[in-house]
Protein backbone atom coordinates (compact mmCIF):
# COMPACT_ATOMS: atom_id res chain seq x y z
CA UNK A 1 0.00 0.00 0.00
CA UNK A 2 1.28 3.45 -0.89
CA UNK A 3 0.56 6.81 0.66
CA UNK A 4 2.00 10.13 -0.40
CA UNK A 5 4.00 12.31 1.97
CA UNK A 6 5.39 15.40 0.24
CA UNK A 7 7.54 14.04 -2.57
CA UNK A 8 7.83 10.54 -1.16
CA UNK A 9 5.71 7.43 -1.49
CA UNK A 10 5.83 5.41 1.71
CA UNK A 11 5.40 1.66 1.39
CA UNK A 12 4.54 -0.25 4.56
CA UNK A 13 5.50 -3.91 4.38
CA UNK A 14 3.06 -6.03 6.40
CA UNK A 15 4.75 -9.33 5.54
CA UNK A 16 8.30 -8.94 6.76
CA UNK A 17 9.74 -10.68 9.77
CA UNK A 18 9.41 -7.37 11.62
CA UNK A 19 7.84 -4.01 10.90
CA UNK A 20 9.67 -2.00 8.28
CA UNK A 21 8.96 1.14 6.30
CA UNK A 22 10.62 0.97 2.91
CA UNK A 23 10.74 4.24 1.02
CA UNK A 24 9.75 4.48 -2.62
CA UNK A 25 10.48 7.71 -4.48
CA UNK A 26 9.56 8.77 -7.98
CA UNK A 27 12.70 10.32 -9.50
CA UNK A 28 12.88 12.48 -12.62
CA UNK A 29 16.23 12.59 -14.38
CA UNK A 30 16.81 14.14 -17.81
CA UNK A 31 13.16 13.76 -18.71
CA UNK A 32 13.07 10.11 -17.66
CA UNK A 33 11.21 8.66 -14.68
CA UNK A 34 12.70 6.13 -12.28
CA UNK A 35 11.66 4.45 -9.06
CA UNK A 36 14.11 4.66 -6.17
CA UNK A 37 13.37 2.10 -3.47
CA UNK A 38 15.20 2.17 -0.14
CA UNK A 39 15.27 -0.70 2.37
CA UNK A 40 16.26 -0.37 6.02
CA UNK A 41 17.30 -4.02 5.99
CA UNK A 42 20.16 -4.53 3.51
CA UNK A 43 19.78 -8.31 3.30
CA UNK A 44 16.05 -8.05 2.74
CA UNK A 45 16.66 -5.55 -0.05
CA UNK A 46 19.25 -7.76 -1.72
CA UNK A 47 17.01 -10.84 -1.47
CA UNK A 48 14.08 -8.91 -2.93
CA UNK A 49 16.17 -7.73 -5.89
CA UNK A 50 17.65 -11.19 -6.38
CA UNK A 51 14.14 -12.55 -6.83
CA UNK A 52 13.33 -9.79 -9.27
CA UNK A 53 16.49 -10.37 -11.31
CA UNK A 54 16.05 -14.15 -11.38
CA UNK A 55 12.43 -14.02 -12.48
CA UNK A 56 12.08 -15.72 -15.86
CA UNK A 57 10.44 -13.31 -18.29
CA UNK A 58 7.79 -15.10 -20.31
CA UNK A 59 4.93 -14.63 -22.75
CA UNK A 60 1.47 -15.83 -21.68
CA UNK A 61 -1.74 -15.19 -23.62
CA UNK A 62 -0.04 -12.45 -25.66
CA UNK A 63 1.12 -10.76 -22.44
CA UNK A 64 4.82 -10.20 -21.89
CA UNK A 65 5.24 -10.99 -18.17
CA UNK A 66 8.37 -9.34 -16.81
CA UNK A 67 9.91 -7.16 -14.10
CA UNK A 68 11.19 -3.56 -14.14
CA UNK A 69 14.81 -3.15 -15.18
CA UNK A 70 17.19 -2.44 -12.29
CA UNK A 71 19.48 0.48 -13.20
CA UNK A 72 21.68 0.79 -10.11
CA UNK A 73 22.04 -0.45 -6.51
CA UNK A 74 23.86 1.25 -3.66
CA UNK A 75 24.50 0.93 0.08
CA UNK A 76 23.81 4.39 1.50
CA UNK A 77 25.92 6.18 4.11
CA UNK A 78 23.26 5.60 6.80
CA UNK A 79 23.42 1.83 6.23
CA UNK A 80 20.28 1.49 4.13
CA UNK A 81 20.17 -0.23 0.74
CA UNK A 82 18.74 1.40 -2.37
CA UNK A 83 17.84 0.35 -5.89
CA UNK A 84 17.05 2.56 -8.87
CA UNK A 85 14.58 0.94 -11.29
CA UNK A 86 12.80 1.80 -14.48
CA UNK A 87 9.42 3.45 -13.84
CA UNK A 88 6.49 1.55 -15.37
CA UNK A 89 3.37 3.38 -16.50
CA UNK A 90 0.15 1.42 -16.03
CA UNK A 91 -2.68 0.28 -13.78
CA UNK A 92 -1.94 -1.24 -10.39
CA UNK A 93 -4.08 -2.52 -7.50
CA UNK A 94 -7.68 -1.32 -7.47
CA UNK A 95 -7.03 0.73 -10.63
CA UNK A 96 -6.98 -2.58 -12.48
CA UNK A 97 -10.56 -3.12 -11.29
CA UNK A 98 -11.72 0.33 -12.34
CA UNK A 99 -10.47 0.09 -15.91
CA UNK A 100 -10.66 -3.62 -16.68
CA UNK A 101 -12.55 -4.83 -19.73
CA UNK A 102 -13.87 -8.39 -19.88
CA UNK A 103 -11.04 -9.27 -22.26
CA UNK A 104 -8.45 -7.90 -19.82
CA UNK A 105 -9.95 -9.88 -16.93
CA UNK A 106 -9.95 -13.14 -18.91
CA UNK A 107 -6.37 -12.61 -20.06
CA UNK A 108 -5.25 -11.74 -16.54
CA UNK A 109 -6.91 -14.90 -15.24
CA UNK A 110 -4.98 -16.99 -17.75
CA UNK A 111 -1.70 -15.20 -17.05
CA UNK A 112 -1.93 -15.65 -13.26
CA UNK A 113 -2.94 -19.29 -13.59
CA UNK A 114 -0.10 -20.08 -16.01
CA UNK A 115 2.43 -18.25 -13.84
CA UNK A 116 1.49 -20.29 -10.77
CA UNK A 117 1.37 -23.53 -12.75
CA UNK A 118 4.85 -22.99 -14.22
CA UNK A 119 6.27 -22.27 -10.77
CA UNK A 120 4.75 -25.45 -9.35
CA UNK A 121 6.22 -27.41 -12.27
CA UNK A 122 9.82 -26.49 -11.46
CA UNK A 123 9.49 -26.69 -7.66
CA UNK A 124 11.19 -29.46 -5.67
CA UNK A 125 9.10 -31.26 -3.06
CA UNK A 126 10.74 -31.40 0.39
CA UNK A 127 9.78 -32.45 3.90
CA UNK A 128 9.75 -29.28 6.01
CA UNK A 129 9.86 -29.43 9.80
CA UNK A 130 6.72 -28.02 11.41
CA UNK A 131 9.00 -26.07 13.76
CA UNK A 132 9.56 -23.55 10.94
CA UNK A 133 5.84 -22.79 10.84
CA UNK A 134 5.43 -22.81 14.61
CA UNK A 135 8.36 -20.42 15.11
CA UNK A 136 6.80 -18.04 12.59
CA UNK A 137 3.46 -18.15 14.39
CA UNK A 138 5.07 -17.58 17.79
CA UNK A 139 6.89 -14.50 16.45
CA UNK A 140 3.60 -13.13 15.10
CA UNK A 141 1.77 -13.86 18.36
CA UNK A 142 4.44 -11.95 20.30
CA UNK A 143 3.52 -8.83 18.27
CA UNK A 144 -0.26 -9.27 18.52
CA UNK A 145 -2.37 -7.22 20.93
CA UNK A 146 -5.72 -8.95 20.30
CA UNK A 147 -6.56 -11.77 22.68
CA UNK A 148 -9.02 -13.45 20.32
CA UNK A 149 -6.44 -13.59 17.54
CA UNK A 150 -3.80 -14.87 19.97
CA UNK A 151 -6.18 -17.68 20.92
CA UNK A 152 -6.67 -18.54 17.25
CA UNK A 153 -2.90 -18.61 16.73
CA UNK A 154 -2.60 -21.03 19.67
CA UNK A 155 -5.23 -23.27 18.07
CA UNK A 156 -3.40 -23.12 14.74
CA UNK A 157 -0.14 -24.10 16.45
CA UNK A 158 -1.92 -27.01 18.14
CA UNK A 159 -3.19 -28.32 14.81
CA UNK A 160 0.17 -27.95 13.07
CA UNK A 161 1.91 -29.71 15.99
CA UNK A 162 0.00 -32.91 15.24
CA UNK A 163 2.59 -33.55 12.51
CA UNK A 164 6.38 -33.53 12.55
CA UNK A 165 6.88 -32.52 8.92
CA UNK A 166 4.90 -31.04 6.06
CA UNK A 167 5.54 -32.11 2.47
CA UNK A 168 6.00 -28.79 0.64
CA UNK A 169 6.97 -27.74 -2.92
CA UNK A 170 9.96 -25.40 -2.67
CA UNK A 171 10.73 -23.17 -5.60
CA UNK A 172 9.95 -19.88 -7.38
CA UNK A 173 7.90 -17.55 -5.20
CA UNK A 174 7.14 -13.85 -5.60
CA UNK A 175 6.40 -13.60 -1.89
CA UNK A 176 3.57 -11.06 -2.10
CA UNK A 177 1.55 -11.91 -5.19
CA UNK A 178 -1.37 -9.50 -4.90
CA UNK A 179 -2.93 -7.00 -7.30
CA UNK A 180 -1.02 -4.23 -5.51
CA UNK A 181 2.16 -5.74 -6.94
CA UNK A 182 0.96 -6.13 -10.51
CA UNK A 183 1.17 -3.41 -13.15
CA UNK A 184 -0.76 -3.77 -16.40
CA UNK A 185 1.17 -1.62 -18.86
CA UNK A 186 -0.56 -0.98 -22.16
CA UNK A 187 -2.37 -3.87 -23.80
CA UNK A 188 0.46 -6.37 -23.92
CA UNK A 189 2.61 -6.22 -20.76
CA UNK A 190 2.26 -7.23 -17.12
CA UNK A 191 5.00 -6.34 -14.66
CA UNK A 192 5.61 -7.96 -11.28
CA UNK A 193 6.97 -5.56 -8.67
CA UNK A 194 7.93 -5.58 -4.98
CA UNK A 195 9.19 -9.14 -4.66
CA UNK A 196 9.41 -10.16 -1.02
CA UNK A 197 11.57 -12.72 0.81
CA UNK A 198 9.34 -15.25 2.56
CA UNK A 199 9.98 -17.49 5.56
CA UNK A 200 9.27 -20.36 3.15
CA UNK A 201 9.95 -20.04 -0.57
CA UNK A 202 7.09 -22.01 -2.07
CA UNK A 203 4.64 -21.39 -4.94
CA UNK A 204 1.96 -22.38 -2.42
CA UNK A 205 2.70 -19.10 -0.65
CA UNK A 206 1.93 -17.18 -3.85
CA UNK A 207 -1.23 -19.25 -4.25
CA UNK A 208 -2.55 -18.26 -0.81
CA UNK A 209 -1.53 -14.62 -1.28
CA UNK A 210 -3.50 -14.48 -4.51
CA UNK A 211 -6.41 -16.25 -2.83
CA UNK A 212 -6.40 -13.59 -0.09
CA UNK A 213 -6.88 -10.95 -2.78
CA UNK A 214 -9.24 -12.68 -5.18
CA UNK A 215 -11.47 -14.76 -2.92
CA UNK A 216 -11.23 -13.11 0.50
CA UNK A 217 -11.46 -9.55 -0.78
CA UNK A 218 -8.44 -8.03 0.94
CA UNK A 219 -7.86 -5.30 -1.66
CA UNK A 220 -11.48 -4.12 -1.76
CA UNK A 221 -12.46 -4.50 1.89
CA UNK A 222 -12.75 -0.70 2.28
CA UNK A 223 -15.03 -0.29 -0.73
CA UNK A 224 -18.78 0.10 -0.33
CA UNK A 225 -21.98 -0.35 -2.30
CA UNK A 226 -21.82 -0.74 -6.08
CA UNK A 227 -18.05 -0.25 -6.20
CA UNK A 228 -17.50 -3.15 -3.81
CA UNK A 229 -19.94 -5.36 -5.72
CA UNK A 230 -18.15 -4.58 -8.99
CA UNK A 231 -14.75 -5.27 -7.45
CA UNK A 232 -15.96 -8.62 -6.13
CA UNK A 233 -17.24 -9.62 -9.56
CA UNK A 234 -14.00 -8.59 -11.28
CA UNK A 235 -11.77 -10.32 -8.72
CA UNK A 236 -13.82 -13.52 -8.82
CA UNK A 237 -13.56 -13.45 -12.60
CA UNK A 238 -9.75 -13.28 -12.27
CA UNK A 239 -9.56 -16.54 -10.28
CA UNK A 240 -7.44 -18.87 -12.47
CA UNK A 241 -9.19 -21.95 -13.82
CA UNK A 242 -6.29 -24.02 -12.40
CA UNK A 243 -6.86 -22.60 -8.89
CA UNK A 244 -9.19 -25.36 -7.73
CA UNK A 245 -6.92 -28.09 -9.09
CA UNK A 246 -3.77 -26.64 -7.48
CA UNK A 247 -5.51 -26.13 -4.14
CA UNK A 248 -6.89 -29.66 -4.26
CA UNK A 249 -3.51 -31.24 -5.07
CA UNK A 250 -1.77 -29.28 -2.31
CA UNK A 251 -4.80 -29.26 -0.02
CA UNK A 252 -3.19 -29.47 3.43
CA UNK A 253 -0.26 -27.25 2.47
CA UNK A 254 -2.60 -24.58 1.09
CA UNK A 255 -4.77 -24.60 4.20
CA UNK A 256 -1.79 -24.31 6.55
CA UNK A 257 -0.08 -21.48 4.65
CA UNK A 258 -3.39 -19.66 4.13
CA UNK A 259 -3.96 -19.53 7.87
CA UNK A 260 -0.34 -18.51 8.60
CA UNK A 261 -0.49 -15.81 5.94
CA UNK A 262 -3.61 -14.33 7.56
CA UNK A 263 -2.07 -14.26 11.04
CA UNK A 264 0.78 -12.09 9.78
CA UNK A 265 -1.63 -9.21 9.29
CA UNK A 266 -2.46 -9.16 13.02
CA UNK A 267 0.42 -6.99 14.32
CA UNK A 268 -0.46 -4.20 11.88
CA UNK A 269 -4.22 -3.87 12.36
CA UNK A 270 -5.17 -0.19 12.56
CA UNK A 271 -8.96 -0.23 12.24
CA UNK A 272 -11.96 -2.31 13.28
CA UNK A 273 -12.89 -3.19 9.70
CA UNK A 274 -9.54 -4.91 9.15
CA UNK A 275 -9.80 -6.61 12.54
CA UNK A 276 -13.25 -8.02 11.73
CA UNK A 277 -12.12 -9.03 8.23
CA UNK A 278 -9.14 -10.89 9.68
CA UNK A 279 -11.09 -12.53 12.49
CA UNK A 280 -13.75 -13.79 10.10
CA UNK A 281 -11.32 -15.23 7.54
CA UNK A 282 -8.84 -16.60 10.07
CA UNK A 283 -11.53 -18.57 11.91
CA UNK A 284 -12.64 -20.11 8.61
CA UNK A 285 -9.06 -20.89 7.56
CA UNK A 286 -8.24 -22.66 10.83
CA UNK A 287 -11.48 -24.62 10.88
CA UNK A 288 -10.70 -25.85 7.36
CA UNK A 289 -7.55 -27.61 8.61
CA UNK A 290 -8.18 -31.29 9.30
Amino acid sequence: MFKKEKNELIYTDFLGHSYSSDLVRLVNEDGNKYILKIWKDIEKGKESLSKQVNFRHMSISDYAVKTPKIIQTEILEDGRFSAKMKYIEGDCGVDIIKRSSRQTVLRLREVLGSLLYLNFEVANVKDISVNIFIDKLLSVKAQTNYSKISQLIDELIRRISLRKEINMPIGPCHGDLTFSNLILSGSDSMYLIDFLPSFIESPVWDLVKLEQDLQMGWSYRYMEGANKATAKIVFNSCIPTQFKQMKSFWDYQTKILSAINLTRIAPYIKDDLTYQWLLFNLEIAINNIN
